[in-house]
């Protein structure tokens, strides 16, 4: 390859090494997987890959358009048959796509997310550096690597996805709007076959009325009504404490107020869960000295 990372002409690109040809190209002996890089990609990584990822997304989308050196013609368009054989078709391709993506990266022709470098030469970490997939393709095209149907698939499913994302914040958005959060679970269950959406919030909203209705039965009735009462400072800090060690196991920094309380308030939106972002870093503020007080 010469130093855009372009392979030289065909006979580079239809090397094959012989001991590449039999086995699939190994990044790891083990299934363990950095979880933590996720929370800080955009999107939480929805359409982000690792670089030996991406570099097998490319390998695979190239093996399915019959562009890759020994892949049996019977694999070109389908894989799930032997998928074994079809890896090991494509590993040699996979290696040169990674080696690509690395330089690219190093030469800031491919924009990418990078989460750790090596301790001991500042290098880049593959596992560790990420690349979304629109900016993936367009390198690989760039670079004579034309997109493929695997990659419109991908693309596609993407697009499904955020749509469905898209849905669930909707919906949650209208279950808030229409108080109806703890409800419309139930209803939902029950909801008939072919029933208009207008119908099934009307029945929404007389659930949350005969609601309303029995807890002024329960008030009217004499039925008291919880006290409540402010949290001892003591209690206050005991749980402040409890959350500055669960925030200790999730790898997160308190001390880093305004970036722990976006992934916290993430968190708690994928639970249906609103809290304000503010709220959560006015609590994180807090933290320093109700451990200070526990201390012993």
């Amino acid at each position: 390859m010469n130093d855009e990372g372009e392979f030289k002409d065909e006979a580079e690109r239809s090397l094959v090494a012989e001991e590449d040809a039999v086995r699939p190209l190994d990044f790891g002996d083990s299934f363990d997987f950095l979880w933590e890089d996720y929370l800080f990609l955009p999107g939480l990584g929805r359409d982000y890959y690792n670089l030996p990822d991406a570099a097998l997304l490319g390998a695979i989308d190239a093996g399915l358009s019959g562009r890759v050196p020994g892949v049996l013609p019977e694999h070109w368009g389908s894989y799930e048959s032997d998928e074994a054989e079809f890896r090991r078709g494509v590993a040699p391709t996979q290696k040169r796509i990674l080696d690509l993506l690395t330089r690219c990266v190093i030469s800031g022709l491919l924009k990418a997310e990078i989460k750790a470098r090596s301790p001991l030469d500042s290098s880049l970490i593959p596992d560790r550096t990420y690349v979304s997939l629109s900016d993936l393709i367009d390198c690989l095209e760039t670079h004579g690597s034309p997109r493929g149907d695997y990659f419109g698939q991908e693309l596609e499913d993407a697009a499904s996805a955020m749509q469905t994302e898209a849905q669930a914040t909707a919906r949650a958005r209208a279950e808030f709007r229409h108080g109806t959060a703890g409800s419309l679970a139930t209803l939902e269950g029950a909801k008939q076959p072919g029933e208009q959406p207008e119908v099934f919030w009307k029945r929404v909203a007389e659930s949350q009325s005969l609601a309303i209705a029995e807890l002024r039965t329960q008030i009217d009735g004499g039925r008291p009504a919880h006290p409540q009462r402010e949290l001892s400072t003591k209690e206050r800090n005991t749980l402040l404490t409890l959350v500055a060690v669960l925030c200790q196991q999730a790898n997160l920094d308190p001390a880093k107020t305004a970036k722990t309380a976006g992934v916290l308030q993430a968190a708690a939106a994928r639970m249906g869960i609103g809290l304000g972002e503010t709220t959560i870093e006015n609590k994180l503020k807090a933290i320093p000295d109700a451990v200070a007080s526990r201390l012993k």
